[in-house]
């Protein structure tokens, strides 16, 4: 028997459908844009000159080798850099540091990853690329260095939330109320949240059935069980969390 949904909850489910079919459009008109303006330079444009290695269209050099090896470049060094800085400030903010240094460094953090890739481009050359210019004593501050600097916080790990963030709190509320003895943890192989936690800065909490030993392997399984208890614990978190 399907149920009849309140005004609030069809209020809710026909903004989630708008925003669904929005985000669509848009991704549909960035694409007709950039197929609108780039396509013509395909015909203008030799293919050999687009495989050059030189970059300069003022004298009608378009290589996009320089493009590819220099966005390579600042990801291995961005990788190299915001890694180990991020696990040890992940570390410290769990394990070791005071709750007030905590609540000061956390919206921080989530700030920073939530910069969109235009904004960590206007800040780097209006302030890093002068900053290093002049600090390392260079002939120019826009380097492969200073773009790594500024794509480092990128690699900050997707778990830095506490056992007292609100929302992690609720979901292990909701999960404790179910009958299921959750415990929070930190996952140890990539998942979805890199990028929703990570880069897009929505808050974010993982919960699977059975044991993380028992998945991503090559005899991956999982007993029912299990299944239905990770079906009623899913329902705890919407509960708890959203509703």
């Amino acid at each position: 028997m399907k149920t009849k949904l309140t005004l609030s909850e069809r209020a809710i489910t026909l903004s989630i459908r708008i925003s669904g079919y929005s985000s669509i459009l848009f991704v549909t008109l960035i694409l007709f844009f950039l197929l609108r303006e780039g396509l013509p330079a395909f015909g203008d444009v030799p293919l050999s000159s687009l495989l050059g290695a030189r970059w300069y269209p003022i004298e009608s050099l378009y290589g996009i080798l320089p493009l590819i090896a220099g966005s390579i470049i600042v990801t291995i060094g961005a990788m190299l850099v915001g890694i180990p800085l991020g696990i040890a400030t992940a570390v410290f903010l769990s394990e070791v540091s005071p709750s007030w240094i905590k609540n000061i460094l956390k919206p921080v953090i989530e700030v920073l990853a939530g910069l969109p890739s235009v904004v960590l481009g206007f800040l780097g050359i209006q302030l890093a690329a002068p900053f290093f210019r002049q600090f390392l004593n260079l002939p120019t501050g826009l380097t492969a260095f200073t773009g790594a600097m500024l794509v480092c916080e990128k690699f900050f790990p997707a778990w830095l939330y506490a056992e007292d963030e609100p929302f992690v709190a609720a979901a292990l509320g909701g999960l404790h109320a179910a009958g299921i003895p959750a415990t929070t943890s930190a996952y140890r192989f990539c998942t979805n949240a890199a990028y929703s936690a990570g880069i897009a800065g929505v808050p974010t909490v993982g919960f699977g059935p059975a044991t993380e030993a028992d998945a991503h392997v090559v005899d991956e399984r999982l007993a029912i069980p299990d299944l239905q208890a990770a079906a009623r614990g899913f329902q705890a978190i919407i509960e708890s969390v959203l509703l």
